[in-house]
């Protein structure tokens, strides 16, 4: 097929037989998605010779895509059952581990806190990789975790101070976000307190 074919003329060959036209006006062969005649930058819509471009396709495309994953970011915030933990894997250059921590410790911790950020456990392995350190941040639900990062990512003392000291400590990055279990949050409103979602 070549995709020299003018714009509504079907190619030559086997695919012209996907712009024949049906007795009810739609190109034959057509079920509302890509004719199987239609040449580069074109799609066949319902009527011979209407086509949409290139970049109308993609919209449609990432529209399909997207609305799972705003129906599923909906129910999170409609549900908001659990508590939401962050858990991130940091691997740093040897010997600044303890420099990193110490930068956690002054600027990046009370950053966070200052949002309702709790910390819910901070590692270093004992056997396993060097120069690594593992943490987990507490948030209340899904809608303090959206409200609560842009927020103390946006604080001067974390742009001007925490990421400056921090600048070339660290390597990799690993994170996950995961969700508590029901029995898990309760101990831990128990352990640390309830969380607050800060200002």
């Amino acid at each position: 097929m070549s995709d020299n074919a003018p714009h509504g003329v079907a190619p030559s060959g086997g695919a012209a037989g996907a712009y024949r036209a049906r007795d009810d006006g739609r190109v034959a062969g057509e079920s509302g998605g890509v004719g199987d005649g239609c040449h580069s930058g074109c799609r066949a819509v319902g009527r011979v010779g209407r086509i949409r471009p290139a970049g109308v396709r993609r919209r449609d495309r990432f529209l399909r895509d997207a609305i799972p994953l705003i129906s599923l970011a909906t129910q999170f915030q409609k549900d908001e059952v659990h508590m939401i933990y962050d858990m991130r894997i940091y691997d740093l250059t040897p010997g600044s581990v303890a420099a990193y921590m110490q930068a956690v410790e002054e600027i990046a911790l009370p950053v966070r806190e200052a949002q309702g950020i709790a910390l819910a456990g901070w590692y270093t392995p004992d056997v396993g990789p060097l120069n690594r350190v593992v943490h987990i941040w507490a948030y209340r639900d899904y809608a303090h975790f959206a409200k609560a990062r842009p927020a103390f990512r946006n604080d001067p003392r974390w742009t001007e101070e925490y990421l400056p000291r921090v600048k070339g400590m660290i390597v990799k990055q690993q994170s996950m976000v995961m969700n508590g279990s029901g029995f898990w949050d309760e101990r831990f409103a128990r352990a640390f307190g309830e969380i607050d979602a800060g200002p």
